[in-house]
């Protein structure tokens, strides 16, 4: 047990206060004095640290109390968003990240330790919008085991007829969702060391499962170097383009054989009844003058496809309602953004644009609307399920040139379509944040439809020109 579970057992329980309430410290203060009188079996320690905090360090709990993440894992509960006030105390990281260093530092420290030794990155990600308060030495460990853990993927990667399930957490979106917390030069180090050993497998066996899809994940890194991120986005995009063509790994199953033997070996079933039941007739009776053998049609399996491709799609579908699916008036913590200009990627969680090559053949974007724009460039995978790509604002009545679109793959592109972009906190269940905790930005205002209009896909091959038409929005091809 810690201090918070204490407080939530002596006081939020036993009153009608919830974690929405301010403290009555006076009451508390009460109640654990005439716990250490009458239970002999009160853990003293703990009472006295709860004592001390609520002396000591009221805003600092209250804080706690407070903060949805902080205190359902410190409680050990799971209550939702609606019982947490809508704005928390205003209060420095330092102060917070020293409290929990102070009463709650053990328990915090052991669970980051078996998460990470779990390669539990899921629910890892979960806690991380509130890393910044950890203690300087919790994240310290964090860093030091994370860096342990891909010099270990290395290590195991560089030998001969090693066993690839001592690694598989290098194949997790997860993963590498967790890492772009704590990006850094020597992180992309490691992390290019670890894509140039699975690059190396992927060059002996390019159906590799697991090097086909540890590099594509590892486009969920966030990297300092941009030479990383283009190294990675081009050998994704070579991943795409092996499993679009080949159809995916389940091509590698031999059941399309089975079926094709199956059918053959029936035919030949049917012809040997065929040819004894020709013998036991007059001599001159042929086969020829038989009634044909009926063709037998089978239909073959439905494919699996890969639950990576499954995955990014619902991704995407839920960037969709994080961006034009909030409630406008839950809007929080707005920071707006002013400086942005046409062409710039707005976001570093599910869209990380890379240059290419132009492939000579660019398509220009014409904005004619009141409204900013921003394009997301999808490719297809299996020819209908879409991959996050790239971002691109463009400006009210500006123009942006695409011409670096690889010409191998097809993909679809979705508009999102409103004014004065921001980053802002919403009770949405959809939540996708960058690097310092800070939410991916939207736009405050929208459409009536921008949300439909975003959940359509466009195909284009010429210019596109977006237009305001008596307040409905046109998008159309030249």
């Amino acid at each position: 047990m810690n201090i918070i579970e204490l407080l939530d057992k002596q006081y939020l329980n036993k009153t009608t206060a919830s974690p929405s309430s301010d403290i009555d410290f006076v009451y508390v203060l009460h109640q654990l004095e005439v716990e250490k009188i009458t239970n002999s079996m009160v853990d003293t320690i703990l009472l006295s640290q709860l004592i001390e905090a609520i002396k000591n360090y009221k805003e600092e709990l209250q804080f706690v109390v407070n903060n949805r993440i902080l205190f359902n894992f410190f409680s050990k509960k799971d209550l939702p968003t609606s019982s947490f006030p809508d704005n928390n105390i205003s209060i420095s990281d330092d102060r917070i990240s020293l409290f929990i260093h102070t009463f709650l530092n053990q328990e915090l420290e052991l669970y980051l330790d078996q998460s990470v030794s779990q390669n539990n990155f899921e629910e890892l990600n979960r806690f991380m919008p509130v890393h910044k308060y950890f203690p300087v030495n919790s994240n310290a460990l964090l860093r030091e085991k994370i860096y342990a853990k891909i010099d270990f993927a290395i290590e195991t990667l560089s030998s001969a007829n090693t066993d690839l399930s001592k690694v598989q957490f290098v194949k997790k979106i997860s993963f590498y969702d967790f890492l772009s917390h704590f990006r850094s030069p020597e992180l992309d180090e490691k992390l290019g060391l670890l894509l140039d050993k699975t690059l190396s497998i992927f060059a002996v066996n390019r159906q590799s499962e697991f090097a086909g899809n540890t590099i594509v994940s590892m486009y969920n890194y966030n990297p300092v170097q941009t030479e990383l991120l283009e190294k990675i986005k081009k050998n994704r995009n070579l991943v795409y383009d092996e499993r679009t063509t080949s159809g995916g790994p389940t091509t590698k199953y031999p059941w399309k054989m089975i079926v094709i033997g199956l059918v053959v070996l029936v035919r030949v079933v049917f012809f040997v009844i065929k040819v004894s039941s020709d013998n036991s007739r007059n001599s001159y009776d042929t086969y020829d003058n038989q009634e044909s053998i009926d063709t037998i049609i089978t239909e073959e399996p439905p494919k699996t496809l890969d639950p990576y491709y499954v995955n990014m799609q619902r991704k995407i579908d839920s960037f969709q309602i994080f961006l034009a699916g909030y409630n406008k008036e839950e809007i929080q913590y707005a920071k707006y953004n002013d400086t942005i200009q046409t062409g710039d990627n707005p976001f570093e969680n599910v869209y990380k644009n890379s240059s290419l090559p132009s492939n000579g053949s660019p398509v220009f974007f014409k904005n004619k609307t009141k409204y900013d724009v921003i394009l997301f460039e999808n490719p297809l995978a299996f020819d209908s399920i879409k991959m996050p790509g790239r971002a691109y604002f463009i400006k009210s009545g500006s123009t942006y040139k695409l011409d670096d679109v690889p010409l191998q793959m097809k993909r679809v592109y979705n508009f999102y379509i409103g004014k004065k972009l921001a980053s802002f906190v919403t009770k949405s269940n959809h939540i996708f944040v960058r690097r310092q905790s800070v939410m991916e930005p939207r736009f405050t205002e929208l459409l009536p439809d921008s949300k439909a209009i975003l959940k359509q896909d466009y195909h284009f091959d010429s210019n596109v020109v977006i237009k305001d038409n008596k307040g409905k929005i046109e998008i159309t091809s030249d």
